[in-house]
């Protein structure tokens, strides 16, 4: 019996992937709303009269020159824990 394949038969074509995101654009979910408080374990946002609380992550220390009120927008990981929090006014 005759095999009729080759090596170059069996080799598999190139395809070509995309590059993987970088981790922590993959899982990133920004939110914006009005500060209503802010303490040294959490944040809270209200936007459009609903109020969400948030936890902050292990290695995220809040900037004390946030003020309640002011327009915010935090940046927030799949496990819902705070990456960073941005002041949208100038």
């Amino acid at each position: 019996m005759v095999s009729l394949l080759s090596g170059a038969a069996l080799a598999k074509p190139a395809t070509h992937k995309p590059a993987p995101k970088p981790a922590h654009t993959q899982t990133m979910k920004s939110y914006e709303g009005t500060l209503k408080s802010i303490d040294a374990k959490s944040v809270v946002i209200e936007d459009h009269g609903k109020s969400e609380s948030y936890f902050f992550g292990k290695n995220y220390t809040p900037n004390p020159k946030l003020k309640t009120g002011s327009r915010v927008r935090l940046e927030v990981d799949k496990d819902n824990r705070v990456a960073s929090v941005q002041s949208l006014q100038k």
